[in-house]
C-alpha cells in the first residue's frame, strides 16, 4: 500500500496537464491558429480549402485528445485505466495522422516554415501527454485505495472475530460465575438453616 501510495501518481498526473498540459496545449493551439491565419490571407484556392479542412480537423483531434486527456486523469480503478487508455491510445495516433497530414497541403501552398513550427509544438505537447499517460498508468493511488481497501476489511474481519472470541469468553465467564454464585447461595443458606 504504502509503495503504491508513495508513487502519488493521481497527484502528479494531475498537475501535469495543470503546470506543463495547458503551457504547451496554449503554445500547439497559438501555432494551429498562425497555420489557420496564413491560409485565410490568400487567394482561394482548392490547395488553400484544403490546408484549411486539414487545420481545422486536426485542432478538433488536438481538442479531442486535450479534453480525452482531462478524462482520462479522473478513472478511479484499473480495468476503467486499461480501458480508456487504449481508446486514448487510439486517439493520440488519429491526432499524429491528422497533425501528419497538414504537411501535404502546406507544402502545397508553400508554408513548410509555419508546419515545422506547429509540428515542433506539436511534439512538445505529445511529450508532456506521454508523460500524463505514463505517470496515470501508474494507478499508485488507485492500487494503494484498492489494496487498502482490502486489508482495511481483512483487518475489519479479523477484529471482529477477536472481539467475537473475546464476548464468548465473558459469557461462558459469566456463567460460571452465575452457577458459582448460586452453589455460594445455596451453601450460605444452609449454613443459616443449620445456626437457626
Amino acid at each position: 500500500v504504502a509503495k503504491s501510495a508513495r508513487m502519488n501518481s493521481e497527484n502528479r498526473g494531475t498537475a501535469l496537464p495543470k503546470s506543463e498540459g495547458g503551457p504547451a496545449f496554449a503554445k500547439v493551439n497559438a501555432a494551429l491558429n498562425r497555420v489557420a491565419e496564413q491560409l485565410e490571407g490568400g487567394p482561394a484556392s482548392v490547395d488553400r480549402a484544403q490546408a484549411a479542412l486539414a487545420a481545422e480537423r486536426t485542432r478538433t483531434a488536438l481538442e479531442a485528445v486535450w479534453s480525452e486527456t482531462k478524462g482520462l486523469i479522473l478513472v478511479d480503478n484499473m480495468q476503467d485505466m486499461a480501458k480508456d487508455e487504449k481508446q486514448f491510445g487510439d486517439s493520440l495516433d488519429a491526432l499524429r495522422r491528422q497533425a501528419d497530414g497538414l504537411r501535404k497541403p502546406l507544402a502545397a501552398l508553400g508554408v513548410n516554415g509555419l508546419y515545422d513550427q506547429f509540428v515542433e509544438q506539436f511534439n512538445r505537447w505529445m511529450k508532456v501527454q506521454d508523460r500524463i499517460v505514463s505517470t496515470n498508468r501508474d494507478g499508485g493511488n488507485i492500487q494503494a485505495t484498492t489494496l487498502s481497501n482490502g486489508e482495511a476489511a481483512k483487518a475489519r474481519a479479523e477484529a471482529n472475530d477477536l472481539l467475537n472470541q473475546y464476548v464468548e469468553h465473558v459469557h461462558s465467564q459469566l456463567a460460571v460465575a452465575q452457577r458459582q454464585a448460586v452453589t455460594d447461595y445455596d451453601q450460605a443458606r444452609l449454613i443459616l438453616i443449620s445456626v437457626i
